[in-house]
């Protein structure tokens, strides 16, 4: 049974001290990235150490032993981790974000998962073929879902979008991982350490309460408070603190290499103007990006806190985190994109030593470009959004279009006025 909810209280640590725990495993990921990447998934003993700092009750719900602590917490701790390792960052931000998902199938399933397994850990991906059919209890069928990251550390997998034969309406499903077959397909030149490998499952049934899709009530009773009103699937700009905190390592392991190159023109490569420039131009883009993903994020708490306000920022320019999700997708993308930005400049005056895949600093680099492919940190898709945002908020009532006929008759006009005389 889970822990009472007063012990889960009684035992949280303050969020500073959360993400110093966080922080004090980076010399150990550092240590172990290489590994990491070469055996293409997250260790046992570092999921191990992840469970026993407790770094995976962030969001998890108290009545499961967490903290429900805010996305703002989590993403500082993503962060944290993600400059030890990009895989095992990568990963931490999914499984560790999963709880408040979890939750919106209601506590028959969180019973019965956390109830067997208090650490149990769940990563996702999307259907890519596949459907199940309606069955007394719940639903029967099977498929294959792509990139479930963190599947080989995983309990359970959940699968979105899974079409139900003879109904419009997808579903999101829960698989235990002994119902799937993990498909050894994740070889990647950057994250290779994620086990994003694809899952295949057969003729399999899936009860009920382990399925779930916007609207439907939740199994059981309910959970509420302000880390579990986040509309989508997945924590909220938890990607891009990934990258973040990738380039923010990856600043540090290039400002340690111009000190041991000497530069063709004499003296120390750390002496030239342009690798100042560049080294300082990197920084201030991750300093700004930092503080802008820390911004939104904690605007986007005050949202969730009191759903009585819920700002609409109509006298807002940029509207505040968790106002606009188009306007939210946008800022979270430039965070990721201006992430590989300040890495990529940085790149291209590293050297041929830094071609070597063991180099940390190309290490952070290919990771940075890989989870720069990740559909929501995809920079044109949300600057697109954020630009029809602000285009849809400050339409003139008077901006509509001439009809075709109307445009004729200006035409029309304009000839007759400009015709000689």
């Amino acid at each position: 049974m889970p822990p009472p909810v007063a012990t889960a209280l009684q035992s949280a640590p303050s969020p500073a001290d959360i993400v110093a725990t966080a922080q004090g495993l980076v010399p150990y990921l550092r240590a172990e990235a290489a590994s990491c990447e070469a055996e293409r998934r997250v260790s046992d003993r570092t999921i191990a150490m992840l469970t026993e700092s407790r770094l995976f009750d962030i969001v998890k719900p108290r009545r499961y032993g967490g903290w429900e602590m805010g996305w703002d917490v989590f993403a500082d701790a993503v962060i944290a981790i993600a400059t030890g390792c990009g895989s095992t960052g990568w990963v931490y931000s999914v499984v560790g974000g999963h709880g408040p998902i979890v939750a919106r199938f209601g506590t028959d399933f969180m019973d019965e998962m956390w109830g067997a397994e208090p650490n149990a850990l769940v990563s996702s991906s999307r259907r890519l073929a596949g459907e199940v059919a309606p069955v007394p209890g719940g639903y029967r069928g099977g498929g294959i879902a792509g990139f479930s990251s963190g599947c080989l550390n995983a309990d359970w997998v959940l699968v979105e979008n899974m079409p139900v034969s003879g109904e419009a309406r997808p579903l999101t499903i829960l698989l235990p991982i002994a119902d799937v077959e993990i498909l050894d397909t994740w070889h990647a030149m950057g994250l290779a350490g994620t086990g994003s490998h694809d899952v295949r499952f057969r003729d399999v049934f899936i009860p009920a309460h382990r399925t779930w899709f916007p609207g439907k009530a939740p199994q059981g009773d309910a959970i509420d408070g302000p880390i579990f009103r986040f509309p989508h699937l997945g924590g909220p700009f938890a990607l891009p603190s990934v990258l973040l905190g990738i380039a923010i390592a990856g600043i540090e392991h290039f400002s340690a290499l111009p000190h041991g190159r000497a530069a063709r023109q004499g003296g120390s490569m750390a002496d030239q103007q342009s690798m100042q420039m560049r080294i300082g131009e990197s920084a201030v883009e991750l300093d700004a990006a930092l503080a802008l993903l820390r911004l939104k994020v904690r605007e986007l708490m005050r949202a969730l806190s009191d759903e009585s306000i819920a700002p609409k920022g109509e006298h807002a320019v940029l509207p505040p985190g968790g106002v606009s999700a188009r306007y939210d997708q946008a800022v979270s993308t430039y965070i990721a994109h201006t992430a590989y930005r300040a890495l990529d400049r940085l790149m291209v005056a590293a050297g041929a030593n830094q071609l070597l895949l063991s180099e940390p600093f190309q290490r952070c680099f290919r990771d940075a470009l890989a989870g720069l492919q990740q559909p929501s940190n995809n920079w044109d898709g949300g600057r697109t959004n954020g630009g029809r945002d602000l285009l849809d908020r400050f339409k003139p009532a008077s901006a509509a279009l001439p009809s075709i006929h109307g445009t004729a008759q200006i035409l029309q006009s304009s000839k007759q006025r400009n015709r000689p005389s």
